[in-house]
């Protein structure tokens, strides 16, 4: 019989279906294995110190930011395409539209890097900020500024002659990769009142942290970059990854006593920020936060505000899979047991 017949064509296409067909049932049965016996030893150390911060780690050594050049309003597009097409696909095209062409969003965030990164919340928990950024009724602008070095981002009161505050990105950080920036980006449309205080800024950071992990579960390469801004990350992702109690993630409580292990003590991810102080009010971009990370049958509570209540909600609502928990550790490259 020859090589180049019919049956043996049948018969090689019908071995690859079988293959691709195995290779899905053990990758499914894999994802099926339970995760929550091994996410309740947490929590867990690191294995490389030098992705995290010397304020944490001090042997993982000085942090520098990321140098030019900004890449191209081709480039961004062409790596925001990538980005949500493993994300999103049915949604890629929009998100490039958003980016290139979308008047409100040109308008609040005309940095094509600030841009990018806010057009890559797509699909992910902070994706309401985007509304918050296009409505031009909420910022004024979005765009980089000499900050203080302890700072990523902050909101800053309107400039002269104009009526809302502005979002302004810590300058070092105009080369660090856009998709390094959506996070802070969600994190500061949050911040829409005129005093934000200490539960606001917990709810924040509390929120900022799944949106991060969202990034690294889509591009876990960015998370090695090695960059300042990225080891600023990954050392606020870690205490969330291994603050909550048993398998769950949470905010107030951790199931060993630091969840920085072998770092500088730290009980808690909440136990990094001052307690107390005033409520302040609730906004669209937190409301609509809260109710892609409830869980199914659960709802945000009313008249949603940035106070105890919701910091309850964030506390027993994580918003990621239990496998995707694990799934952002392994990317930290923390020490995960068998």
């Amino acid at each position: 019989m020859s090589l180049f017949s019919p049956f043996p064509r049948r018969l090689a296409t019908a071995l690859s279906v079988l293959t691709v067909a195995l290779t899905s049932l053990l990758t499914a049965a894999t994802a099926q294995q339970p995760v929550d016996p091994i996410l309740a030893q947490r929590p867990f150390p690191p294995t490389d110190v030098s992705l995290f911060t010397p304020a944490v780690y001090p042997a993982s050594g000085p942090m520098t930011p990321a140098t030019g050049p900004a890449p191209s309003e081709r480039q961004l597009a062409q790596r925001l395409a990538s980005t949500l097409g493993q994300r999103c696909p049915p949604r890629a095209a929009e998100g490039v539209r958003l980016f290139l062409v979308d008047p409100g969003l040109r308008r609040t965030v005309p940095d094509p890097v600030l841009r990018a990164s806010a057009a890559s919340l797509l699909c992910t928990f902070g994706e309401p900020g985007i509304a918050a950024l296009r409505s031009g009724t909420v910022f004024t602008r979005a765009q980089f500024a000499n900050l203080p070095s302890a700072s990523i981002a902050q909101v800053g009161p309107p400039g002269p002659g104009e009526t809302l505050p502005n979002i302004l990105f810590n300058q070092r950080y105009r080369f660090e990769d856009f998709r390094q920036l959506g996070s802070t980006m969600f994190h500061e449309t949050l911040h829409q009142d005129p005093s934000p205080g200490n539960k606001e800024e917990l709810t924040a950071a509390a929120l900022d942290s799944l949106v991060q992990a969202q990034v690294y579960l889509t591009d876990p390469a960015l998370a090695t970059s090695g960059t300042e801004l990225t080891r600023r990350l990954n050392t606020k992702l870690m205490a969330r990854i291994n603050s909550g109690p048993g398998p769950r993630l949470g905010l107030f409580t951790a199931n060993g006593p630091n969840v920085y292990p072998g770092g500088t003590p730290l009980p808690s991810f909440a136990a990094a920020f001052p307690s107390g102080g005033p409520d302040t009010p609730g906004n669209p971009t937190l409301r609509n936060t809260l109710r892609l990370i409830a869980n199914p049958g659960t709802t945000p509570p009313p008249n949603t505000n940035f106070d105890d209540t919701t910091l309850a909600f964030i506390d027993t609502n994580q918003g990621l899979q239990p496998l995707q928990v694990l799934r952002t550790a392994r990317t930290l490259r923390l020490d995960i047991p068998d």
